[in-house]
């Protein structure tokens, strides 16, 4: 088992955010392996690292915002969206979806919307992404 400590989200050439652990650190990129294996470990360019976000669970959505959706397929990433709609009880959101290559796009349209829950839904987040002097390697 990988230490949650390790866990950090990798940006793919999709514009998505996936689940992933360092698992080794080289000079400019570092050794990533995937969420449940979805992928074979890669050694991922720090500017595409960052280390998952922290938000308060009642962030105040409000219509027009840009938002990170989290899909509901395998793998699971956070795609970058846009709310156009807000319930009533400001737990369900109608969300546009940025990019055309995401899990719910069809030819047939030029975006993609989804009806998302709140817990499938966060703020966006300013990437800071990683450096090597984050880490410090031991070696054996």
């Amino acid at each position: 088992m990988i230490s949650e400590d390790l866990a950090v989200e990798v940006h793919g050439s999709n514009s998505a955010w996936y689940k992933a652990w360092v698992i080794d650190v080289f000079k400019t990129n570092a050794l990533c392996t995937f969420e449940n294996g979805w992928k074979e470990d890669q050694r991922v360019p720090f500017m595409r690292i960052r280390l998952p976000p922290e938000y308060p669970s009642n962030y105040p959505y409000k219509l027009n915002e840009d938002v990170e959706v989290k899909s509901n397929t395998t793998p699971c990433c956070w795609w970058p969206a846009t709310i156009n709609f807000v319930s009533g009880d400001r737990n369900t959101f109608s969300i546009v979806y940025k990019y055309q290559n995401n899990y719910n796009y069809t030819s047939n349209s030029n975006y993609s919307v989804d009806l998302v829950g709140r817990d499938r839904i966060r703020p966006i987040t300013p990437s800071t992404f990683f450096h090597p002097s984050v880490f410090y390697k031991i070696q054996r």
